[in-house]
């Protein structure tokens, strides 16, 4: 993932989903509002927001994941597979590390408060701070041997369009940052935050 952008080795995000699909998830046991306190409608297997208050559909995920500050327990939570580096752009900022719900990647759908991945900055104390989170749907594979990946419909989230991705896995997907927990001076829902860094990522 982000292979072109970044400074540092990184590996596809979500190249192994196949293998995430195969690992025994640690079941969620955080307490979460639900699905129905976002207002969500599921059309063409992709669930997104539908009307209602966008500060209170931010609001929810933040509940959701204020816990996983503790990273610990976003991993017992199941955002426990670690899908790359620490990746950042010279000029444009940083993400971090992406930890994936292998329960969530390539499930077919989105769902506000079932985020594929959850972004963390390393710190120089050697902790990782939550920062963001990250919803992903991958392409399908090609029709046919040399074909084009199949994209689907642009799904949309919080009023926002997805970003077609296509360095992302292994036939690319749609994806959307939100910054819930760092501040982006370009913006929730930008790719790069110039404020998140990998300067205290260990050394490869």
């Amino acid at each position: 993932m982000y292979e072109h952008f970044t400074t540092r080795t990184v590996v596809p995000l979500l190249g192994a989903l196949l293998l995430f699909a195969a690992c025994e998830t640690v079941p969620f046991t955080a307490e979460t509002p639900s699905s129905a306190t976002i207002d969500v409608e599921l059309t063409a297997d992709k669930r997104t927001p539908v009307g209602g208050n966008i500060a209170a559909q931010l609001a929810a995920v933040r509940n959701l994941t204020a816990p996983f500050h503790n990273f610990d327990k976003a991993a017992e939570a199941g955002w426990f597979a670690q899908l790359s580096p620490c990746v950042e752009h010279p000029e444009f900022g940083g993400m971090g590390y992406h930890y994936g719900n292998p329960a969530y990647l390539g499930n077919g759908y989105i769902d506000a408060l079932k985020p594929e991945a959850l972004l963390y900055e390393p710190m120089k104390n050697g902790k990782l701070r939550l920062v963001a989170v990250e919803y992903i749907l991958p392409f399908a594979p090609p029709a046919e041997e040399g074909g084009d990946p199949i994209e689907g419909d642009q799904p949309s989230l919080f009023g926002e369009a997805f970003q077609n991705s296509p360095h992302v896995g292994e036939f690319g997907a749609w994806t959307l940052h939100v910054w819930l927990w760092r501040n982006n001076p370009e913006g929730m829902f930008a790719e790069w935050n110039p404020n998140v860094s990998c300067a205290f990522a260990p050394e490869a």
